[in-house]
């Protein structure tokens, strides 16, 4: 009965001994070898040494040292922001099993009592995030990239809606809304009779940017493209219910129009460096730093 059990042990012990972690080989700190990660010492974590500075790798070790790292414990990210000391450091507990994601904010080399999440332009900017230079401009934090608004009341954008083909083929409903997104007022629109569409539901859109005013019909029964929200966001894309081609293929251009349409886009490139899915390319406007692309399909 002993020998048995002896066999049993010796197996169990060697089952275990031959599985896998999952995600792949392990360094002796529990980092992911195959991903470019090794176990720093000074830092205590693992990180990939040629994507960090001194300065940042001595951010690293700031923000491990206020944590209690365990093992696998991996710097994922470290950014410089605007000001002296300043760093975001992005910290995955045991990355191997994909444990607690963190984020450890650095401010003149301490480590600041509270990481605020960022949600529009001006809480971005102000956290000394880069800024785009293009108009509207644009801020990237945190993966994400925010416009700045800008601001018209709704008073004004009736009055740029009554000169316009808004009121030549119908009348303005007191019912509007505020896209920050994409800088628009949307005001519901009784068509008239002799310019009615079938299926469609049709709002006059007022852009704050350039002062303009269209009809967006809003019918049904449009081609949608393949792409979605799903397939663009697993591949690190940014996902934009209400964009523009036009207007990112036009940055930078002076005297061209776009239409007010919304379109479903995928986004990629910009600050925060968002991708395509692979069988999809970023397209992006030439010659313009830190441009914002959207994605097509290949071919």
């Amino acid at each position: 009965m002993r020998k048995i059990i002896t066999i049993l042990i010796v197996l169990i012990v060697l089952i275990i001994g031959c599985e896998k972690r999952i995600g792949g080989d392990t360094d002796e700190g529990g980092c992911l070898i195959g991903a470019g990660y090794s176990y720093n010492k000074d830092i205590g974590a693992c990180i990939r040494s040629w994507e960090l500075d001194e300065s940042q790798q001595k951010a690293a070790k700031i923000a491990v040292e206020n944590i209690d790292p365990i093992k696998g414990t991996t710097i994922t990210k470290v950014e410089t922001l605007r000001c002296p000391g300043c760093f975001d450091v992005y910290i995955k507990l045991n990355l191997n099993s994909g444990e607690q994601d963190m984020l450890i904010r650095l401010v003149n080399w301490e480590v600041s009592e509270e990481v605020k999440e960022i949600t529009n332009f001006e809480e971005c900017a102000a956290a000394g995030n880069p800024v785009m230079e293009s108009y509207p401009r644009q801020c990237g934090a945190d993966g994400k990239t925010f416009t700045e608004v800008i601001k018209m009341d709704i008073e004004e954008a009736e009055q740029i809606a009554e000169k316009s083909e808004c009121k030549v083929k119908g009348d303005l409903i007191k019912d509007a809304i505020f896209n920050e997104n994409t800088n628009t007022w949307w005001i519901n629109l009784e068509i008239k009779p002799e310019f009615a569409k079938e299926g469609c539901s049709p709002a006059c859109v007022i852009s704050t940017v350039t002062k303009e005013a269209e009809i967006n019909w809003r019918c049904t029964g449009l081609i949608i493209d393949e792409m979605d929200k799903e397939l663009c966001e697993s591949a690190r894309g940014h996902w934009n219910e209400c964009g523009s081609r036009c207007q990112i293929d036009n940055q930078g251009k002076e005297g061209v129009a776009c239409t007010l349409q919304c379109e479903q886009i995928c986004e990629c490139g910009g600050i925060a460096g968002f991708r395509c899915p692979s069988e999809y390319t970023c397209k992006m406007p030439a010659g313009i730093a830190d441009a914002m692309g959207y994605c097509v399909r290949n071919g």
